[in-house]
């Protein structure tokens, strides 16, 4: 929200440009931060407990014959005419603070909440949820624990998981999971599908792997036969390379259009497996942050088994393709 022209209530000077403003979580007033510091409160203090919220003094309007409403979180153009963005859903035309929103940020981001020139800061729930009720049901579990347990990227990704659970799409691009899926799905903690990826490529980079083999290595005089022997079914090993080789950006396609919805459906579970247990995630949504959120070091886990894999894979092709 931008409060140019609104005056701070603790030395009544009108907020300029770059001004550096925290904004109290129980009424959503205003503040310069050093302001704020001095009086070690809210200037309206005293009228919380009557429940009183800051209002502006004069609501900003689009500009006549507007066109776009730019959204302050992800800065989509929108219709003029439209309430919320049709991308991530955060309100376009905020009137007033929401006595709710500004609850539920103190509990989960603190105080003051502390928010740039320019940015949506009616509440903090804006920015911790775009614009997205956090206790809207998305399949058993809630919105803010799905936020929770997404933990990064989650302005990619509760767009997008939302949009599923409302229209039932399956479909939408995640070009992680085109170029490295085995990766993607190990950093995201789905080792069943971490695992089924590696092994599937592996399986489908073997025609490949001979070729390469025979043709690095005809020299070596240990690895004769098998040069010999991928010599001899070249022209089939061939035909079964590029066969394989459609078979795995095939795949690699299906991945990419689905592996959002994989990733969803996991989280969906496993907040449901923690819930379970006895793991209160809105009640301390670290534990749910904990168990999702993503883990780099999964990756060379993985990278460790699939080379593994790959050698036995290996050997165990050497020898059929010697005996056959």
């Amino acid at each position: 929200m931008d409060y140019i022209g609104e005056k701070c209530p603790v030395c009544h000077e009108e907020f300029a440009s770059g001004d550096d403003i925290v904004v109290c979580p129980d009424c959503g007033t205003p503040h310069h931060r050093e302001c704020y510091k001095k009086e070690n409160r809210c200037a309206h203090a005293e009228k919380h407990t009557a429940g009183y919220k800051w209002e502006r003094r004069e609501q900003k309007k689009n500009p006549e014959g507007a066109v776009f409403s730019v959204c302050p979180i992800c800065h989509f153009p929108n219709a003029s005419h439209e309430e919320s963005c049709a991308r991530c859903g955060a309100r376009l035309h905020i009137e007033r603070t929401d006595a709710s929103e500004n609850s539920n940020a103190q509990s989960q981001y603190g105080e003051p909440q502390q928010y740039a020139q320019g940015a949506d800061a009616a509440s903090g729930i804006e920015l911790a949820f775009l614009g997205f009720d956090p206790e809207e049901d998305m399949g058993g579990t809630t919105l803010g624990e799905v936020s929770s347990f997404v933990a990064t990227n989650k302005f990619y990704y509760l767009p997008i998981f939302k949009r599923m659970k409302d229209m039932g799409k399956k479909i939408s691009l995640n070009l992680s999971c085109l170029a490295f899926p085995t990766l993607y799905f190990a950093n995201r903690r789905m080792w069943f599908w971490a695992v089924f990826a590696g092994l599937v490529g592996l399986v489908l980079s073997l025609p490949s792997a001979a070729l390469n083999f025979a043709s690095s290595f005809s020299e070596i005089s240990e690895a004769a036969s098998f040069v010999d022997a991928v010599n001899r079914h070249r022209s089939f090993i061939e035909e079964l390379d590029s066969t394989f080789f459609v078979a795995d950006w095939a795949l690699r396609i299906l991945y990419c259009l689905f592996g959002n919805w994989i990733y969803f459906r996991y989280v969906i579970n496993s907040i449901k497996k923690l819930r379970a247990r006895g793991v209160d995630g809105k009640a301390d949504p670290a534990l749910l942050t904990e168990a999702g959120g993503v883990r780099p070091a999964n990756m060379l886990i993985i990278i460790g088994i699939m080379f593994g894999a790959a050698l036995v894979s290996i050997y165990l092709m050497a020898v059929f393709l010697v005996r056959l």
